[in-house]
């Protein structure tokens, strides 16, 4: 009874195959069924960066009079936007407060009633490993704290091409894509791939409401509906057309909105790069 059941069963898969088979060769494919995977494709993650940066800092007690020393790993995103052969160099863009030496987003905190810790004495060593995991060496930076952005000078040629940066800006509604670090989350080849939208934009000066309270904003930043979180600071938001658009600078505090995140404006991009790559990629220890 076992075989004859097992027989039919047989029986049955090869005529769903059959029908399968046939159904593919007899129905060209819908155009949404090639375009999608095509587009995936043209995203230009081999353009990633990803940053490590190693931190030894003291902190000390004021009051104590006693300093204590700490060392601190953490990571970011970067993508190449130029290199030159003849001079042997590639320059990312990042987010500013990952290139920032002085404090590097740390601030002194009341660890008692009274009592005041105060990060100090920064030293800080990054390594940035391309799409394949090459690791690069900076040779100087540059950054803007006024538009939270930096460029890295790495010595070596990045086997890539550089991303593109736009020409224009997306409008409200307008689909993007994000690549990625979050979490410290990447591994060589393997890059996370975002999607989301263009929410709208905020002006340098007006009340950012949250939970916690409404601060300023402090410089003209958009915002994108792209899952980020600690790691995806300074990785690139692209338009449907894959060129560069927003550099991630603001990632939520709480995983519960780590939905969103907020980027730098295209024309704040446009006239830092301008005024600043020249130099990077023919004199970067000008800088």
């Amino acid at each position: 009874m076992l075989n004859k059941v097992t027989s039919s069963i047989l029986n049955v898969c090869m005529v769903l195959s059959l029908v399968l088979i046939s159904g593919c060769e007899q129905s060209p494919p819908t155009q949404e069924s090639t375009i999608v995977p095509e587009a995936s494709k043209r995203i230009p993650v081999e353009s990633f960066v990803f940053i490590k940066s190693d931190m030894e800092y003291d902190l000390c007690s004021p009051m104590a009079k006693t300093c204590k020393s700490k060392v601190a790993e953490g990571s970011g995103s970067a993508v190449l936007i130029a290199k030159s052969e003849e001079e042997n160099l590639s320059v990312v863009m990042t987010a500013g407060h990952i290139c920032d030496r002085s404090e590097n987003g740390m601030s002194p905190y009341q660890a008692l009633p009274g009592v005041w810790m105060i990060p100090t004495n920064f030293e800080i060593d990054f390594t940035l490993r391309d799409f394949h995991g090459t690791e690069y060496k900076v040779v100087s930076h540059v950054m803007s704290e006024e538009f939270d952005l930096c460029l890295m000078s790495l010595r070596g040629v990045i086997p890539f091409d550089p991303i593109e940066i736009a020409q224009e800006d997306v409008e409200r509604g307008d689909k993007v894509f994000n690549f990625a670090s979050p979490d410290g989350i990447w591994t060589p080849r393997n890059v996370p791939i975002f999607e989301g939208y263009h929410t709208g934009r905020m002006i340098k000066g007006e009340k950012v409401c949250y939970e916690q309270g409404c601060p300023i904003a402090p410089q003209d930043f958009s915002s994108y509906t792209i899952p980020a979180l600690e790691g995806s600071s300074g990785s690139p938001i692209i338009n449907d057309n894959f060129e560069l658009i927003s550099i991630v600078v603001i990632v939520p505090s709480t995983k519960q909105a780590s939905h969103i995140c907020g980027g730098t404006t295209l024309n704040d991009i446009q006239g830092f790069v301008d005024e600043k790559l020249p130099l990077m990629l023919v004199n970067p220890d000008t800088y």
